[in-house]
């Protein structure tokens, strides 16, 4: 049997005592900038500097069911991780009460190392982020979970085969949760073969799977 060195079983109870204890409090997630959960439009219509496109709700409920309306806007005002960012959607439930919020924004190169100076700094704001689990993924060329540099976060980066014969799409995904069911999704997706290299997503939800959902 080997036995501990004094440093060795200081740390040991130290961590011990840390798990006994609890950890510090973790962020909370209660939306984006000014644009708070449970907002209703009307609340939102009047946050200043933004002029909204309005979705139908029933072209919403196509894609999800507990949607009811939706803004987007093509303004690249949401500044995130060093990126100026769009409006792709702020998701509003049956009660018209914000639940979601969706930046979105296009990177012509260096597609995998902008996505993770983007992780780094959301990790900075609210912690690590890991992977989803979710289903094995169809014509997957190869997949793998990698380690942001200068972070703790993770996240898997995948190369699948386009629909039919098509070109490769590359994706990088990881989430983070928060209490009451918050969840935090920082995505990427793209190819080689396009000239629009790559979109960049962020995506802030009141309860997992709102919207923006693990594929």
């Amino acid at each position: 049997m080997r036995f501990l060195k004094p440093i060795a079983v200081l740390v040991f109870l130290l961590s011990i005592t840390s798990l006994a204890m609890g950890q510090p409090a973790q962020p909370s997630l209660d939306g984006w900038g000014p644009y708070k959960f449970g907002m209703t439009l009307d609340d939102v219509k009047a946050v200043p500097g933004i002029t909204w496109n309005y979705i139908r709700p029933i072209d919403l409920q196509k894609f999800h069911k507990t949607l009811n309306a939706s803004l987007s806007s093509t303004h690249a005002n949401a500044e995130e991780g060093g990126l100026t960012f769009r409006f792709a959607g702020l998701f509003f439930n049956s009660d018209n009460k914000l639940i979601a919020v969706t930046l979105m924004q296009n990177i012509q190169d260096q597609c995998e190392s902008t996505y993770q100076n983007v992780l780094r700094d959301e990790e900075n704001k609210y912690g690590s982020f890991g992977p989803h689990e979710h289903p094995p993924l169809p014509s997957v060329i190869t997949s793998s979970v990698d380690n942001v540099p200068g972070g703790t976060s993770r996240y898997e980066y995948t190369e699948v085969q386009g629909p039919g014969a098509g070109y490769p799409i590359f994706s990088a995904d990881t989430w983070r949760s928060f209490d009451s069911g918050r969840t935090m999704r920082v995505r990427m997706v793209g190819s080689d073969q396009i000239k629009a290299g790559c979109q960049l997503s962020l995506a802030f939800q009141s309860q997992d799977n709102v919207v923006d959902r693990p594929d």
